[in-house]
């Protein structure tokens, strides 16, 4: 298994203590879209963002107590995302959820067990 890209990025955001609190993991490569909307949004001031841009099993251990939203932008990756996200979910995660930024539909796949801040 192989990191997803971007996640020596991230290892070395958390190593070096810069605030690390969500991770958004792209179906694919991060498109426009998700990094404008990563750098706009007051709510992921600390997120980083991930690519899969090969649909095979990738290796999440670097989102342990982040909260992560597997993003996509098409509906036939709804597939893809739900099995990222069940990639995912063993690196024990603060949250977890796939959101469809084009429709808004979400799936919350992991909540927070206690009112905490991320990691």
């Amino acid at each position: 298994m192989t990191a997803p890209a971007f996640a020596r990025e991230l290892i070395a955001r958390r190593n070096n203590g810069t605030p690390t609190d969500s991770a958004f993991i792209a179906v694919g490569w991060p498109t426009a879209w998700l990094r404008e909307f990563v750098a706009r949004s007051p709510f992921s001031r600390h997120a980083v963002i991930l690519g899969t841009p090969e649909p095979k099993i990738y290796q999440f251990g670097a989102v342990v107590g982040l909260s992560v939203c597997v993003w996509y932008e098409r509906t036939s990756d709804t597939a893809r995302a739900a099995a990222i996200a069940a990639h995912v979910l063993p690196a024990n995660p603060l949250r977890l959820f796939t959101l469809n930024a084009w429709t808004g539909e979400t799936h919350f796949h992991r909540v927070a067990p206690e009112r905490r801040a991320a990691a």
